[in-house]
């Protein structure tokens, strides 16, 4: 009776436990391999960090972990290191994870929008009643160099945008357009500014001043 008792018992924690995380799946689709010449005639790298991530991947069907990935800006797509070579991950991404060493950062599929022709992946920056996103963006620019002609050159740029109550909308960051998410409590806005010096041309700060306004809503 006694072990009845357990076995019934480890049964209950075990289904506790599979309700709370999400399943763990072993082997991510990838049957597209990547073109590793694709850019070769370009300065410069489509990628957001040139070189393999230890990440995580989340699907509906559940989560990935220990994989390594390398997130491509330019063409708004994941790979996956299988192998020793890079495939293109054909499962429906929700969110990844990408650990440079520094920090874990922090990426979410959003739908097609008004800015957005297609699904795209953003960066999560903070989060609560108002969420705040990076776009990264890789733009291809051409100059022309003695010898070398027209040379096609990857560049770097970045947008921000802010989900409120589940509505995605570009921002400015600037002072004024900030303040006006949350007028009922400007006055803490303003002191929260000006005690820490917040410059609205740093992330970090930005990053600061959006986890103080969900704080404080």
């Amino acid at each position: 009776m006694r072990f009845l008792i357990v076995l019934l018992f480890l049964a209950f924690y075990s289904s506790r436990l599979f309700s709370q995380n999400p399943t763990m799946l072993q082997d991510p689709l990838s049957s597209k391999r990547f073109n590793t010449e694709k850019y070769a005639a370009i300065r410069g790298t489509p990628f957001l960090v040139d070189k393999w991530l230890s990440g995580t991947a989340e699907t509906v069907k559940g989560k990935y972990d220990g994989i390594e990935l390398k997130f491509n800006v330019y063409d708004n797509t994941l790979l996956i290191n299988k192998d020793d070579e890079p495939y293109e991950l054909n499962e429906n991404i929700n969110s990844f994870t990408l650990n440079t060493g520094k920090q874990l950062l922090l990426f979410r599929k959003v739908k097609t929008s008004v800015d957005f022709n297609s699904d795209v992946y953003l960066q999560v920056l903070a989060e609560g009643n108002i969420n705040l996103f990076k776009f990264h963006i890789k733009k291809l620019a051409e100059m022309s160099e003695i010898n070398a002609g027209i040379v096609q050159t990857f560049t770097n740029g970045a947008k921000y945008y802010i989900e409120i109550r589940g509505v995605l909308q570009s921002l400015k960051t600037d002072k004024d357009t900030i303040i006006k998410l949350q007028p009922s409590i400007e006055e803490k806005i303003n002191l929260f500014i000006k005690e820490n010096k917040i410059s609205f041309k740093k992330e970090d700060d930005l990053i600061r001043l959006f986890n103080f306004m969900n704080a404080n809503n």
